[in-house]
């Protein structure tokens, strides 16, 4: 019903716009309700949205919403497979990595305000690029919890909307971290990939996935302590969950 009603709505919203614009030659603007269903995250909705622009003579939109339909698809599809974008990884082994990293839904937000598919928290967006002056605050709710914040970047404003919005913003970013995380590794820690970690010899993949939890300091610590091992059992139960893997 809540579909069938989005989409109802939408029709309205678009066939209005377009007999406004029809005589001054210019395209209808999109309007609130196409925004709401693409901030949905589902595919299957923005796919919808697409055929009723089509039919009701908005091509650009419809061209546009289908676009966006796919790229959701391939991102947060449970099927999806992941190409590996490194050339020294097997596709098969990239896609079973993220696969396990990766969480079911593209606007999920945990209580520690970390984001989407792969749960990236603000100073690592920030980090990347996509927003400015992080932050602590008090988290929504109340509770005392302190939490990480940041100023989304012009292009994700007002945010965190249209991050959650887009699974493949977010598989792309996820993208770029893990690269800038195995610079950093090899930078900083250049013996790192073969090391003994309790008698297993540490891996790209294992590495990475420990510094998907701690960070680059946090693994070199992780690494020389074997207390530090035991203390974050969640850490180390994921490094021997998927080294080895590439």
């Amino acid at each position: 019903m809540g579909l069938l009603f989005s989409l109802a709505l939408l029709m309205g919203v678009i066939a209005a716009a377009a007999r406004a614009h029809a005589a001054e030659g210019k395209a209808p603007p999109v309007g609130d309700s196409v925004k709401k269903i693409v901030a949905t995250g589902n595919p299957r909705k923005v796919a919808a949205a697409a055929i009723v622009a089509q039919k009701s003579g908005d091509k650009k939109l419809a061209a546009a919403l289908a676009v966006k339909a796919r790229s959701m698809q391939k991102a947060s599809a449970p099927a999806a497979f992941y190409q590996s974008p490194f050339t020294n990884v097997p596709h098969d082994a990239w896609n079973a990595w993220v696969q396990a990293l990766r969480g079911p839904n593209p606007r999920a937000v945990s209580p520690l305000n970390h984001l989407g598919l792969f749960a990236m928290g603000m100073r690592r967006l920030v980090d990347l690029g996509l927003a400015t002056n992080p932050r602590q605050e008090l988290a929504t709710g109340g509770g005392g919890r302190k939490v990480w914040v940041a100023d989304w970047i012009p292009a994700l404003q007002p945010g965190p909307d249209k991050f959650l919005s887009d699974a493949d913003l977010q598989y792309r970013v996820f993208v770029k971290s893990v690269n800038d995380d195995f610079k950093a590794i090899k930078e900083k820690m250049p013996t790192a990939v073969g090391v003994d970690v309790d008698g297993a010899k540490a891996t790209p993949s294992g590495l990475l996935a420990v510094t998907k939890q701690a960070g680059v300091e946090g693994l070199k610590k992780w690494l020389a302590d074997p207390k530090a091992r035991q203390q974050y059992a969640t850490t180390t139960a994921q490094f021997k969950k998927l080294n080895g893997v590439f």
